[in-house]
Parts: C-alpha cells; structure tokens; sequence
C-alpha cells in the first residue's frame, strides 16, 4: 500500500477506513519482507497438521498472534458466510456500480485487462491512479460523499488483495473480493484475523511443495511471527 497513503485522503476517508478494522493492517504491510526468514520457515511447514517443525518441537501461528501482530479482529462475522467465490457478470456489474461508481463500459474495460484468467480480475494500480487523491479534489469543492464511498471502496479493496488475500500475481484483485465492502458500514464486523490466517495458512501448504518457488499470503505476519521466536 506504499503507492496510496492515508496523507494525501480528506478526513472522511479516512474515517471510513480506520471504521472498517483494516488500517492498521494496512500500515503493518509496509514491512520489508526477509525473504531468507520466510523460506526457511516455509521448509519447515507440514501442511499435513499446519506446523513448523522446529529443532525444539511444533509451532503454529494462532488468532492471537495475528491480533497482536497485525491488529485485525479475531472475533465477528466469518468473511465466508453468504460469501458467493463466483458471482454472475450481473451481480459483479451491480456491485462496481454501486461500490465504485464505474457503468457497463468502465467494468467491462477493468475486467479485460485480465481476460485470460479464470476469475475476473482488477488491476491494482489502475484502481490506485483512479480513486486516490481525495483530498486535493476536496479541497477543489468536487467531492461528494458517494465519491468519497466509491475512493474508499477502492482502497479497501486494495487492502484485501495487497494484505488479507494477495495472491503471487503481484498486480492482481479477484473482483469477488468486492462483494465483502457491500455495505460499507458493516466491514469492520467481520473476523479479517482468522480469514487472513486461514488464508495463510493455505498458502503456505502450497509453497510447501516441491517444485514451488512463490508464496502468498501475509507474509508479514510468518516474519514477524518468526522473529519473536
């Protein structure tokens, strides 16, 4: 999140992203990633019962280390209920409307920068250069509030490709994930500290495999893990 800081939002941004329980994760995901730390932890994962195996016994990463690393809430609403992995091309076109503000043509545009893949897909950095900047423009006289939605919409969105669920494409947000900021008022009920794990942790069984050289996941969160050990 180094390409959009809170410095350059209006206060109504940022009220709605420190209301949301993602903030501080956000500012945690500055963190300069040990990349020697987070492989040999990596080798030392048994996905098989979810620990490393360490020369003086099992260790695993918990709710708790995550509330106290990261900040994120452990307790709420689990993100998987009523969560749809696939919605239709309707529901995802209601949702960037209402979310972001975008018509047909604009969504149909995001979603062909990645049209090879599976899932659809929104670039990271258009959503960046699109949305940013609140401020300047409130200090212009032409923000309303449903922009400042739409702007913080985007940057939570970003949050949760860049920090909760980034994944090894590095530019990449499954557009499903829009799903979770509707209403945007009620993002800060859900436990983002076990999903973000859980999250983790699944990654972590496919890095543990041979023949793979990437991770996703937190990585923030197995390094500073590892370095209170």
């Amino acid at each position: 999140m180094l390409a959009w800081p809170l410095s350059g939002e209006c206060e109504r941004f940022k009220s709605i992203v420190a209301n949301s329980g993602l903030a501080n994760a956000a500012e945690n995901s500055l963190l300069e990633h040990d990349r020697v730390a987070i492989s040999a932890f990596v080798e030392r994962m048994y996905p098989e019962t979810d620990t490393f195996h360490m020369p003086f016994g099992e260790m695993t990463i918990t709710p708790d280390d995550v509330v106290q690393i990261l900040n994120l809430p452990d307790q709420g609403t689990a993100v998987k209920f009523n969560y749809t992995k696939q919605l239709s091309w309707a529901q995802l076109y209601a949702l960037t409307k209402k979310c972001l503000g975008w018509d047909e043509e604009t969504t149909t545009a995001e979603f062909r920068r990645h049209a090879s893949y599976r899932t659809r897909q929104i670039n990271i950095t258009a959503l960046m250069n699109m949305f940013r900047g609140t401020l300047e423009k409130e200090k212009n006289g032409t923000l309303t509030d449903e922009q400042v939605n739409h702007a913080a919409t985007a940057y939570l969105l970003c949050v949760l490709g860049c920090v909760i669920f980034p994944n090894t494409s590095g530019n990449r947000i499954d557009a499903n994930l829009i799903q979770l900021l509707d209403p945007l008022h009620e993002v800060g009920d859900y436990s983002w500290g076990t999903a973000c794990l859980a999250f983790l942790m699944e990654e972590l069984r496919k890095a543990s495999r041979l023949g793979t050289c990437q991770v996703a996941g937190n990585v923030a969160l197995l390094q500073v893990f590892s370095l209170t050990l």
